[in-house]
């Protein structure tokens, strides 16, 4: 057993069958085994073709805010891709093409239009940066529909319409100085959890070494913001929360650079549904108010998850607010990425990836 703040995890092979394999996701009898375990344990896997980790944990919780997710094996042809040096190559091309300046679409975010409409522009420019965190924390208090205004606005834009208020000296004051070209891209780019962004937020160099491990390690491509991918934010200049955690700071942080990051495509439509979903929000329990409120997911890098070779996840809601907060072995990033990419809930991700 080994314990893990809090939590006493306890690994072991749960697949039929798969006791005497090797854990190899090239093996399709190992592979089989898995599937036919974890589509008894979520039915909703039993129409869908998702690999499955090779060994679950039971969890016995202390904090009924913390789980922490088991281990699965690694496909060694992604490791051997994220390797290579042609994939380097093109991670940085990647990287170089979403930093263009064509690649800011300005007046495509929702928060844009917002921010454009309200700046003051009596105040000092020097007090600009004041200015933007007072709009970004104004913006997010508001209900999702009131900001259906400025999401249609933004549709306009992107559909090729002009904007009054979009002129080159706005964008100069109001909206480039605020946010990099990568925030932007992340904000336009987001789809829900299965698009989480990764965030670097201790650069100490003590730890450099245990970062660059734990980062590698994950079991995902190391290669900026790819459509479809994890978004990767390093950047000590903007990012660094010293060495301690704080959770409320990190992340006022995060929504204050990109207040529309936790927004999506809402419509009215949905909007309604989640209303209704939320009614007698006191009966429901937390796991089911964070799977219905939690618009994106968050991977923090802090000092204690480098240490502990741990990522720890924020879902955040709406408005900025953390609805559910977890630890997950770096390895489990791609099987638990795979069932939102296949439609599954927060909640039932959780009860995929745990025993009951």
């Amino acid at each position: 057993m080994s314990r893990i703040e809090g939590f006493w995890v306890r690994e072991e092979q749960n697949a039929p069958g798969a006791k005497n394999l090797s854990p190899d996701t090239n093996n399709q009898q190992y592979q089989c085994a898995l599937d036919t375990t974890w589509a008894r344990k979520c039915p909703r896997m039993r129409s869908m073709h998702c690999a499955a980790p090779a060994s679950n944990s039971r969890l016995l919780a202390k904090d009924p805010d913390f789980q922490t997710f088991p281990s699965a094996p690694t496909s060694s042809f992604l490791l051997h891709l994220r390797r290579s040096a042609w994939f380097l190559i093109l991670s940085h091309f990647i990287q170089r093409v979403m930093e263009s300046p064509e690649d800011a679409q300005y007046g495509h975010i929702p928060f844009d239009i917002f921010a454009l409409e309200e700046w003051d522009h009596s105040w000092p420019s020097e007090a600009d940066a004041e200015h933007w965190g007072l709009l970004a924390k104004e913006y997010l208090s508001l209900k999702p529909m009131q900001r259906m205004h400025y999401h249609d606005a933004a549709s306009n834009v992107q559909n090729g319409n002009s904007h009054p208020l979009l002129t080159p000296d706005n964008i100069a004051r109001v909206l480039k100085p605020h946010q990099t070209i990568q925030e932007r891209h992340v904000c336009t780019h987001l789809n829900g959890p299965s698009t989480p962004v990764w965030v670097r937020v201790c650069y100490d160099l003590a730890l450099e070494d245990q970062y660059r491990k734990l980062r590698d390690g994950s079991a995902f491509e190391y290669g900026g913001a790819v459509a479809g991918e994890i978004y990767i934010l390093e950047d000590a200049s903007l990012y660094d929360a010293g060495p301690d955690y704080d959770r409320d700071r990190i992340l006022d942080m995060i929504m204050t650079r990109m207040p529309s990051l936790s927004e999506g495509y809402p419509t009215p439509e949905v909007i309604r549904e989640k209303e209704r979903q939320l009614t007698g929000e006191e009966d429901l329990s937390k796991l089911n108010i964070a799977s219905i409120s939690a618009e994106v997911l968050i991977y923090v890098l802090d000092a204690e998850a480098i240490q502990e070779n741990l990522v720890k996840l924020m879902w955040i809601d709406c408005y900025g607010k953390s609805r559910w907060n977890n630890k997950m072995r770096p390895e489990m990033m791609e099987p638990m990425r795979g069932m939102f990419l296949g439609g599954f809930s927060l909640e039932e991700a959780v009860e995929g990836l745990s025993e009951d």
